[in-house]
């Protein structure tokens, strides 16, 4: 994680209250489709002091949905049908991550993979899910 991500923190994305509440920040992505950062706090951290794993998750799947964003039409939105993380290491402290690809978009569902890192680049987690695209209402 050489570059700073004070100076990449995406001007385009929407807030939301639970990303927020993590303290999760999405990116302007130097790699991949979608990138997000997480601060390791004491508040994210389980009784054995390691990054609980709802937090990677859910900066894994935060991450994630903001690759099918940059993909759907107006009036189009999506839901997480399925999603799987393989936790690889444990993290006490410093920064998290995580780096989200397009797998495949269809017209009702799409595939998007993501990866977590350290600090020190080491591998944390990988994620892969399946998100259905919800199309607008005809009026």
């Amino acid at each position: 994680m050489n570059t700073s991500a004070d100076d990449r923190e995406d001007p385009s994305f929407r807030p939301n209250a639970y990303l927020s509440l993590l303290g999760i920040r999405r990116l302007i992505p130097t790699d991949g489709d979608s990138q997000a950062e997480l601060v390791i706090t004491d508040k994210l951290k389980n009784p054995s002091g390691v990054t609980h794993g709802g937090a990677i998750f859910s900066l894994l799947d935060g991450c994630m949905s903001g690759v099918l964003r940059k993909h759907l039409s107006p009036g189009e939105s999506a839901s997480t049908i399925e999603c799987k993380i393989n936790y690889l290491k444990g993290v006490r402290d410093g920064k998290l991550l995580c780096t989200a690809r397009l797998v495949k978009r269809g017209s009702q569902v799409s595939v998007i993979e993501a990866e977590v890192i350290d600090q020190d680049n080491a591998l944390v987690a990988k994620g892969l899910a399946t998100f259905m695209v919800v199309k607008p209402r005809a009026r």
